[in-house]
């Protein structure tokens, strides 16, 4: 039973709730489903997860919407039909019709999601990119908070990306606007699984380090290479100079095309390093104009961590339905 995986240990009672706006948030990620439900002071009432069914399209539509019930009954009785439900999911979505281009990882691709999962739910519900809706979690509630413009990337097994001008998420003309990870930064480099070739994730992500630390002779997994970095290793390191190296030069041409207030690095890759975000911070400043001309951007850790894409779908859909 999916109750079994309730986390009720963050705020119990609901009756001390002071607003009437609920929402809940569901990120579906490669292994997990993860939701929660937020009150009408943006606070976490209640958590719960469900491994991803992936043996069909239909059992993971099921999953995702059994975990949306179970979130809207756990909300005060007098708030259920007024509680909206968003949904962040890994792939590329047409913004006109929620239609899922490409999931590379989720049996997604070429699915109405909005449809389906409207009508398992029983109610509206808004659909996300993944990168945008932890990008609007660090907008609304985050590292984001104090600026108007920005760009949030998501640097875990790919690298994902919101960007927000003037208050709003921009998705573009199909959904797709911000894909920095599926820039192309090298014309002769490897196939991406986007069917790509030389994008920049397969470069500077997770995904990415342990490739550039195959290649230099490192057999590390990319967590053992972070810990070795902090530990002062001295190939590591190298190794995550090199990973930095193509951000910091996308980096550049996202604040010469954009110019965001800030930028906000998270994911489980991009926030486990320190190492790697000072170098990221170095090899940027040495690359951007110079101050007098342009001033440096900040680049700031993310503050939701894994549960970001899920924040931030509660959040698009309360502002969706607002």
């Amino acid at each position: 039973m999916l109750k079994n995986h309730l986390d009720q240990s963050v705020k119990s009672d609901l009756s001390l709730v002071s607003e009437s706006r609920f929402s809940v948030g569901i990120d579906v990620g490669g292994t997990k489903i993860a939701g929660l439900l937020l009150d009408g002071n943006n606070e976490i009432v209640m958590r719960a997860t469900l491994p991803v069914p992936k043996s069909s399209t239909e059992s993971l539509l099921d999953g995702l919407a059994r975990v949306a019930l179970e979130l809207i009954d756990a909300a005060p009785s007098e708030h259920r039909e007024r509680c909206s439900v968003g949904f962040a999911i890994a792939g590329w979505l047409n913004a006109a019709s929620d239609f899922v281009r490409f999931s590379p990882h989720l049996p997604l691709t070429g699915v109405f999601v909005k449809h389906e999962l409207e009508y398992r739910v029983g109610r509206p519900v808004v659909i996300a990119n993944d990168a945008d809706a932890a990008g609007w979690a660090e907008f609304r509630l985050g590292a984001a908070l104090d600026y108007d413009d920005a760009v949030c990337l998501t640097l875990g097994t790919g690298l994902g990306s919101a960007v927000i001008a003037n208050g709003a998420l921009i998705r573009g003309a199909i959904g797709m606007a911000g894909e920095l990870g599926h820039v192309c930064i090298d014309p002769t480099g490897p196939e991406c699984a986007c069917g790509g070739i030389g994008c920049l994730e397969i470069f500077a992500s997770g995904t990415g380090a342990e490739r550039a630390a195959r290649n230099a002779g490192l057999m590390m997994t990319g967590r053992e290479l972070v810990a070795a970095a902090e530990l002062g290793d001295r190939d590591a390191c190298a190794v995550l100079d090199d990973v930095a190296r193509p951000l910091a030069q996308a980096l550049t041409m996202v604040v010469g095309t954009l110019d965001p207030g800030v930028v906000v690095i998270g994911g489980g890759f991009g926030t486990a390093s320190p190492y790697f975000l000072d170098s990221l911070r170095r090899q940027y400043a040495a690359l951007a104009s110079r101050p007098e001309s342009r001033p440096l951007v900040p680049v700031e850790v993310a503050t939701w961590g894994p549960e970001a894409g899920a924040v931030g779908a509660a959040l698009l859909a309360a502002h969706h339905k607002s």
